[in-house]
């Protein structure tokens, strides 16, 4: 077993499928696609996105992921998430995986994003990962349970039986000119997937891209109490490197000043009671905030913030929001216990507009 020191959790060497979860994912594959096509017949042609379907639903999808804009999906087993697996699954996580679904070059792809679970995503090379970027119909591993995701594109005819995929990899990240030290280096995904660099004959493509990056301690600089430890940072590299920093306050009080670089916000940074979520020093979250309650993330050039089906919500500047661009001076509350104020970030003066299915994500 091998131990993956970014996110503290034992994960399995590769290994392929069982005959028994190939078959599974084959008769699953049938199943689905035969509900799809009926579903077609009644739904409006223009409708785009990824059905999600697992063996426990009776031929019913788990639900629907459309590609819209800005939009995302959080699957698990809590009461407030989109595509809720029932209770009876204990080892899905209450908020196991984000879904979103988009166009890239004209081709409709769906990114699965793990968050932070104990078990992560087990592809069909028998290999865990973090997050991926799919076309195509694609099985997985989640939680322990066989997910099926099949496309619902008017431009895609489904095949008649489900595809090998085509398995693409990391390279490695190149350090940016005047990164400096304030920025460590990662792994970094390639290019999303397109049809003209697939195999010729390939219906489906899974490609595999770096995860959420949790942070040690370093990112924050404390305040008083909390300051019982040194940290250096510098804010103008910071700034000028593409990366953001928030003012943080919990019940009034001043916890101190993240920063997080612009990988980190590229991979995406989770907000939360969890143990993997973003190192606040010596604070500690109280029970209004979830486990697992928000994400920071760059989108199109954008940072922005999603709540992941949180129990007490997210507010942006007093509003309640599914997801939001952030600016500067804005303000971030979560359930109230903790409040992020946008000091400066990469993101425009203004809002950017909203993107085209067309447009490259």
């Amino acid at each position: 077993m091998a131990v993956d020191a970014t996110h503290r959790t034992i994960l399995a060497p590769p290994l392929l499928w069982s005959a028994d979860a190939v078959k599974e994912a084959t008769t699953l594959y049938r199943m689905a696609r035969d509900k799809v096509l009926e579903l077609r017949d009644g739904s409006s042609p223009s409708r785009s996105g990824y059905w999600v379907f697992h063996p426990g639903t009776g031929g019913m999808p788990l639900g629907f992921v459309p590609d819209t804009a800005g939009a995302h999906s959080i699957m698990g087993r809590h009461p407030r998430v989109d595509l809720k697996v029932s209770e009876e699954y204990e080892s899905f996580s209450l908020r196991q995986t984000l879904l979103r679904a988009r166009r890239v070059e004209d081709q409709l792809v769906l990114n699965v994003m793990d968050l932070e679970s104990p078990s992560g995503i087990v592809i069909s090379s028998g290999e865990t990962v973090r997050a991926l970027d799919a076309m195509g119909p694609f099985a997985t591993y989640i939680g322990g349970l066989m997910l099926m995701f099949v496309p619902e594109d008017p431009q895609q005819e489904l095949p008649e039986t489900l595809p090998v995929p085509e398995i693409r990899g990391f390279s490695e990240r190149k350090p940016r000119p005047g990164s400096g030290s304030f920025k460590t280096p990662e792994r970094q995904a390639l290019p999303p997937p397109s049809l003209s660099t697939m195999r010729s004959g390939t219906l489906s493509c899974v490609h595999k891209i770096a995860g959420l990056q949790r942070m040690e301690m370093g990112s924050i600089i404390p305040a008083a109490p909390y300051a019982n430890h040194t940290v250096s940072v510098d804010l103008d590299l910071a700034r000028q490197d593409g990366g953001c920093a928030f003012h943080l306050t919990s019940r009034k009080q001043v916890v101190g000043t993240l920063v997080l670089n612009h990988e980190q916000l590229e991979h995406g940074v989770l907000l939360g009671r969890y143990d993997r979520c973003q190192e606040l020093g010596s604070h500690r979250l109280g029970a209004q905030v979830s486990r697992v309650h928000a994400l920071l993330i760059l989108e199109r050039g954008a940072l922005r913030i999603f709540d992941l089906g949180s129990t007490h919500g997210v507010k942006v500047d007093d509003e309640v929001v599914r997801s939001s661009t952030l600016m500067r001076h804005q303000r971030v509350e979560l359930s109230g216990e903790l409040a992020l104020r946008v000091l400066f970030t990469s993101v425009p003066s203004i809002p950017p507009p909203p993107p085209q299915p067309e447009l490259v994500s």
